[in-house]
């Protein structure tokens, strides 16, 4: 079974047995009443935002009846108003979502699902990391959560050339990562070859993240901004980067 069918009661046991309900403690399933048809919804203990789906079922609950809504599509362009819904029919991409913290929601006679972006990770501040101290600019810092990292570049490059090219690596880990470059400045064969690079990303048997061919030109500044061990500051000497800073493999 690759794909949701009409049949609800077939859909619910496949995507229990997908998502370890039962199995997993952090497997949260809920079954609902919805405009008179039964419901199940899932989501990761931990990552559902529990003030908006609280919010939305407190809505569905109320609802005396769906059927000017023929499909999941229908449903969600009248009944759900979360901004960030899609309707998905894929098995294998439902299942993925779900595990990277969107909502499932499944209703009776649909032969698909709505995917619902409320997730809210755990995560750090952007406060400047303790190990990266700088003298200049900006003193926040990237973290984990991808979405606050790409608000931090939108914060600071105001540019509409600026692109954030989403990608997935690995068949297993499905990691979400973003391909970050200025439409109108790009070397157009570069860029080719790091998306190439990111198609062959394994399971974890190598890193994705490689340096850039030779004689690739890049922006980033070379002389070193960084405190590092509470020494000297190499600026206040006049001494430039030497090339030896791990981060220059990145550029």
């Amino acid at each position: 079974m690759d794909c949701l069918t009409a049949d609800f009661e077939e859909n619910v046991r496949t995507l229990d047995a997908l998502l370890g309900v039962g199995r997993c403690f952090d497997m949260v399933s809920r079954d609902l009443c919805v405009g008179g048809k039964s419901a199940r919804l899932w989501v990761v203990d931990g990552y559902g935002d529990d003030a908006v789906i609280e919010r939305m079922l407190s809505f569905w609950l109320a609802l005396e009846t769906v059927d000017d809504a023929p499909t999941m599509q229908a449903f969600i362009e009248r009944y759900v108003t979360f901004g960030e819904v899609n309707a998905e029919s894929d098995l294998k991409t439902a299942v993925t979502n779900v595990f990277l913290g969107k909502t499932l929601l499944l209703i009776e006679g649909y032969d698909a699902c709505a995917l619902i972006d409320a997730k809210q990770f755990p995560a750090r501040g952007v406060e400047e990391p303790s190990a990266g101290k700088v003298l200049r600019g900006a003193h926040d810092g990237f973290i984990e959560t991808l979405v606050a990292n790409a608000a931090l570049l939108r914060r600071r490059i105001r540019d509409p050339q600026l692109t954030l090219e989403g990608h997935k690596v690995s068949d297993r880990s499905r990691a979400d990562v973003v391909l970050c470059y200025l439409e109108n400045k790009v070397d157009r064969r570069l860029l080719d070859e790091v998306r190439q690079k990111l198609g062959r990303g394994d399971d974890g048997e190598g890193a994705v993240v490689e340096p850039l061919p030779e004689g690739a030109l890049h922006r980033a500044p070379r002389r070193r901004d960084r405190l590092r061990d509470g020494g000297e500051h190499p600026c206040a000497r006049g001494q430039l980067a030497r090339g030896d800073d791990p981060a220059d493999a990145l550029f």
